[in-house]
């Protein structure tokens, strides 16, 4: 999906594309199981292991206090006791 926040006085945020993975530990996700809540579905194109927790941002960019902007596609993911961040066209 996208996102879109403003904090009145700190900042805006906005991504063009916003993807989220979690998985605990009593399982994995497999490609094709569809959610649904309410009149909502979705149906997953990929399999997402079990243990995961991940998020990318495809077209963020953020105006913090008019101070600083940050721009770019990031992403983040928890493996073991690290956190992983990569990033693309970052900017500030």
């Amino acid at each position: 999906g996208t996102l879109t926040a403003s904090v009145d006085g700190l900042g805006n945020l906005k991504a063009t594309s916003v993807a989220v993975q979690y998985t605990g530990t009593a399982g994995a996700v497999t490609a094709g199981t569809k959610v649904s809540v309410g009149s909502q579905s979705y149906t997953f194109s990929q399999a997402i292991a079990a243990n995961t927790v991940a998020f990318t941002l495809k077209g963020f960019s953020a105006d913090i206090a008019n101070f600083v902007s940050l721009s770019g596609d990031l992403g983040f993911a928890k493996t073991g006791t690290d956190i992983v961040a990569v990033g693309s066209n970052v900017t500030a």
